[in-house]
């Protein structure tokens, strides 16, 4: 796709990224238990051995975006540095998982 702006120059796009998070927190009562549980599903177009990346975290009212965002630049860094597919691709889907922990805590 190329665009020209006013002053004659290109946009040329190079590169599109298309996720989408569905989030569902979920309270669960047992008879001597209560707790709180996070259903999240992750769309990945860029990911082609899974299209969609599905999990579950318990109480994740008890993290802070502090700790989830140490934990994203730990994985970054196995992903960034990585000399195996496999590696990158878990790498970037526990990435994934950490972001909707985090865009959780926005909407929260």
């Amino acid at each position: 796709m190329e665009t020209q702006t006013q002053n004659e120059k290109k946009e040329v796009l190079k590169e599109e990224i298309d996720l989408n998070f569905f989030i569902q927190f979920v309270e669960v009562k047992g008879k001597y238990t209560e707790y709180y549980k996070l259903y999240a599903k992750i769309k990945d177009t860029k990911v082609l051995s899974q299209s969609e990346i599905s999990y579950q975290h318990l109480s994740p009212e008890n993290l802070q975006v502090r700790e989830i965002l140490k934990q994203i630049e730990k994985l970054y860094n196995v992903y960034k540095f990585a000399q195996n597919e496999k590696l990158m691709e878990g790498a970037r889907e526990e990435i994934l998982k950490l972001i909707t922990l985090l865009i959780w805590n926005v909407y929260h």
